[in-house]
């Protein structure tokens, strides 16, 4: 007998998602299909290379040569916070070159902000007909989505816009704060530690890494997102989490498969609702529970949502963005 573990291992050997298996071989299980994650990594990786590489163009120089040059730690000090502890770099010193670090980091965000926000509904559309039409399918109904459906995505493709702004700014600040420290502390020139923020941001191989974890990860989240919602609206009882083999190495996604089917609107125990559970994650979810009725209940809606899915996923794919930013 096969301990649960070792079943999961033959399945990564076999090269399949894995996941606890449903004691009701009978009942219809509805699997997200991960090719629409590979779909929209392309138009979001587009707009965050016009980003970061306008970061770069950018990056406030002259400003924080002056502010270094103002303040430079006095009487051995090593670094900005050490130098703050030692008296010579005085919390206003610190605070006016954080509130420049995030008035260049802000100057870009809106020009972004609408291109992201429509390709993460792009996706989150995607997400949500792919799981609508094939319970519509299965029961052999025809379904489409609804302006209110649309509205209810559109606020949360905008609020995750700026959460995932949040983070990518924090990253960003973080990562020159450490540079300049680091230059500091080994007695660098101002002009020197300028240059070494500008190679950092100008570093094509960390920055085409960066760009593709966020591409893979936010397609991720926003399209598992629209397949949770549409099954949530359809009366899904219970969902459960497939693990794909890419992640056989972390712990959260096998703990999340080896729940089995949860109720859906639970949290699985990495405390996620639906992939990813990391940066890189390429697990789905998976939907139990919706009968004939919830589907006939969602009724015919119209038939806007295709086309306007397509249309934000053509202009969306990061032409805006580029032009926004002067790349075009």
């Amino acid at each position: 007998m096969k301990s649960k573990r070792e079943h999961l291992a033959l399945e990564i050997v076999r090269g399949r998602p894995i996941h606890q298996r449903s004691q009701q071989q009978d009942q219809f299980t509805y699997t997200f299909d991960a090719s629409i994650i590979d779909l929209h990594v392309p138009p979001l990786a587009s707009i965050f290379l016009a980003y970061f590489a306008s970061l770069a163009r950018t990056f406030p120089r002259r400003k924080v040569s002056s502010v270094l040059r103002s303040h430079r730690p006095l009487h051995g000090a090593t670094s900005i916070r050490s130098s703050v502890r030692r008296g010579a770099l005085g919390p206003e010193a610190q605070a006016e070159l954080e509130l420049l670090l995030i008035q260049w980091l802000r100057s870009l965000r809106d020009m972004i902000l609408s291109a992201l926000e429509d390709v993460l509904l792009a996706a989150a559309l995607a997400g949500f007909l792919h799981a609508l039409r094939t319970w519509a399918g299965h029961f052999g109904e025809n379904v489409e989505i609804g302006p209110a459906t649309q509205a209810r995505l559109r606020e949360w493709a905008h609020n995750q816009s700026l959460r995932l702004l949040d983070q990518v700014e924090k990253t960003t600040r973080s990562q020159v704060d450490e540079i300049i420290e680091k230059g500091l502390r080994d007695g660098r020139s101002d002009e020197e530690i300028i240059e070494s923020v500008r190679r950092f941001l100008a570093d094509d191989d960390k920055t085409s890494n960066r760009i593709d974890t966020i591409a893979r990860t936010e397609s991720s989240r926003a399209s598992n997102y629209g397949a949770l919602e549409a099954n949530r609206q359809l009366g899904a009882t219970e969902k459960g989490w497939a693990t794909n083999p890419m992640c056989a190495n972390c712990e959260n996604c096998i703990q999340n498969s080896l729940q089995g089917f949860i109720d859906t609107m639970a949290e699985f125990q990495s405390g996620d609702l639906a992939p990813p559970a990391h940066p890189r994650c390429c697990c789905v979810v998976m939907f139990r529970g919706v009968r004939e009725e919830g589907v006939q209940s969602f009724g015919v809606s119209g038939r806007s949502a295709r086309p306007l899915a397509v249309r934000l996923l053509e202009d969306a794919g990061g032409a805006r963005a580029r032009r926004s930013v002067g790349l075009e």
